[in-house]
């Protein structure tokens, strides 16, 4: 078997993994796997529906070891090799959408589910109703884990006087956490606890 190379993915969150039980594994999984795609995955709708996530080859096929579902294809667009895990079976969408029914976390991404999902229903005939939201989002999660794994990092600055908070963010588009700031840093900076005022 192929070592999995560790050098994107949390050494914490895979600890979780290999140490926890395997039901504990297997949430954990979905947890990391939720915060991933929320950070480079899409939930596609076009004439038909697919399950996307573009990233390096050894992540991606382990996903698709872990779920059972899709496929990964090695693409090559001007001399670049890139590498994208596609769920488009619909019973393999089905089940893409019973993991993440109530557990995406950031808004702009609930959103395009919700198209998603409606655009199932109407193509297959189905009628999937989204569940109320469970968070995720907690330190004690692998959410975030995943998230920052798919994104590869992410900063925050906290300025304290409010002449430099908006020179900043109108020079340079930084979200600096205050008013006008983008809705998914801000649900960031509050699970971490870096929220003010």
């Amino acid at each position: 078997m192929e070592k999995l190379n560790l050098n994107n993915m949390n050494i914490k969150f895979l600890s979780t993994i290999i140490k926890g039980s395997s039901e504990t594994t297997r949430e954990a999984f979905i947890q990391w796997f939720i915060g991933f795609t929320e950070g480079n995955g899409c939930f596609h709708v076009g004439e038909n529906v697919s399950f996307e996530i573009l990233q390096d080859q050894e992540i991606l096929n382990y996903i698709k070891e872990q779920l059972g579902l899709g496929q990964v294809y090695k693409q090559n667009s001007s001399g670049q090799v890139t590498y994208r895990y596609i769920v488009s079976d619909p019973q393999e969408i089905a089940e893409i959408i019973d993991l993440f029914n109530g557990k995406v976390q950031l808004s702009k991404k609930q959103a395009q589910f919700y198209g998603f999902v409606g655009a199932y229903n109407v193509k297959y005939n189905k009628n999937i109703i989204i569940k109320p939201h469970e968070d995720l989002t907690g330190l004690d999660k692998a959410w975030l884990s995943g998230f920052i794994d798919s994104e590869g990092c992410f900063t925050v600055s906290i300025i304290k006087h409010s002449a430099q908070r908006k020179k900043c963010s109108d020079s340079s588009k930084v979200c600096n956490l205050s008013k006008g700031c983008n809705p998914n840093i801000k649900q960031i900076s509050g699970i971490l606890g870096w929220n003010r005022n």
